[in-house]
């Protein structure tokens, strides 16, 4: 099981400090990279959150220390593009930081939701 703390870097960035079961631990900075992470602080959201933004970003030893698999480029390309939808919903307001949804089910009807919404308004 992956845990993870809150914490700061040296410039006083707030990070998640991820200590995977297997392997070393890494630190992600969460403004712009881990939104809900960055307002809600760590919680049952942060698990997906901290997976989806490593399969995009991550290195390899960073994906293999969460068993992410590296062979498989669509899985990573879908998680690359969950992350950015889940983001840009964020940022635009379509999803509440507050009331954002814990599971993958509640946020599949949050992003039909978000596709749907006319963006200028």
């Amino acid at each position: 099981m992956n845990s993870y703390k809150i914490g700061r870097d040296r410039n006083g960035n707030k990070v998640v400090k991820v200590v995977p079961a297997n392997g070393r631990g890494f630190s992600i900075q969460t403004n712009g990279n881990l939104p809900l992470t960055h307002k809600r602080d760590v919680g049952t959201w942060t698990d997906g959150e901290v997976k989806r933004y490593v399969a995009a970003y991550g290195t390899v030893a960073q994906r293999k220390a969460l068993y992410l698999e590296t062979g498989e480029e669509n899985r990573l390309n879908a998680y690359r593009k969950l992350h950015e939808i889940i983001s840009d919903c964020v940022e635009r307001g379509v999803i509440s930081t507050r009331t954002a949804p814990d599971d993958f089910c509640a946020i599949a009807t949050a992003l039909t939701d978000c596709c749907n919404a006319d963006p200028e308004a």
